[in-house]
């Protein structure tokens, strides 16, 4: 059964009436009878289930449950690649958050030479945002210096590559600015967004590269291409930061 209430949201559930009504209230009052019993009922909205199987009412949250602040890591990949490939990454159980997309690159420690780690994504697809990195920076940030943890961050938007601006993501096309490292090409048009790991980075350097903040719909979903050229080809996380 599902009835719509003024609100917008449906009631669902099953239900046993011994009596002559059933009324439904708005979320903050009361499922009354007269007499009747009410067997697994719900209200459901936007922010996820409540039960009115025992009370009657509409007490606790039921549904995506999740903490604010950096999400453990989602997604994990090291080592050379030489293609451009698809990766897709379960957001689902944070349906209705407010987030930023966080990528985490540590440059390699064992390559021919540390510059050789530069890694590039295309194509960023974070719940129907579509970034292609087209000669513009999507409003992405970077960080510029190194830094070892996400809390340490200082944040720059996002750049088309002008000369080496090691430590930082940055747009580029035709290839990165190292010998060695990098594929000349781009997963979906002609522009890319990399690491630059020449000098002064180094081998196990940090990169973190956010999105711009966004809700996530109901059912979330992030794919994104990669290309991993090089033999210092280091780790790329992928996390959430849970703003709300």
């Amino acid at each position: 059964m599902s009835v719509k209430s003024r609100f917008g949201s449906y009631f669902r559930g099953r239900y046993l009436i011994q009596g002559d009504w059933l009324r439904i209230k708005s979320p903050s009052s009361s499922v009354n009878t007269a007499p009747s019993t009410i067997l697994d009922f719900n209200y459901s909205d936007a922010q996820g289930i409540y039960d009115l199987t025992s009370t009657h009412q509409f007490p606790n949250l039921v549904g995506p449950q999740y903490e604010l602040g950096l999400t453990p890591s989602l997604f994990t990949i090291s080592g050379e690649l030489d293609a451009w490939t698809q990766r897709v990454v379960d957001i689902s159980g944070y349906a209705g958050a407010t987030v930023y997309l966080v990528f985490a690159y540590q440059n390699g420690t064992a390559g021919a030479s540390s510059w050789q780690g530069d890694l590039q994504l295309d194509a960023i697809n974070l719940d129907g945002n579509l970034y292609s990195f087209e000669n513009t920076g999507e409003s992405f940030q970077t960080s510029s210096a190194g830094e070892t943890t996400y809390a340490s961050v200082t944040w720059s938007n996002v750049i088309v590559n002008t000369a080496s601006n090691s430590f930082a993501w940055q747009v580029d096309t035709g290839g990165t600015g190292s010998t060695g490292t990098g594929r000349t090409d781009a997963a979906d048009g002609t522009y890319y967004v990399y690491t630059e790991t020449s000098a002064p980075a180094t081998f196990g350097s940090y990169f973190w590269l956010r999105s711009p903040q966004i809700i996530l719909s109901g059912a979330p979903t992030l794919s994104f291409y990669e290309a991993r050229l090089g033999p210092n080809i280091g780790q790329l996380d992928v996390y959430l930061d849970v703003i709300a």
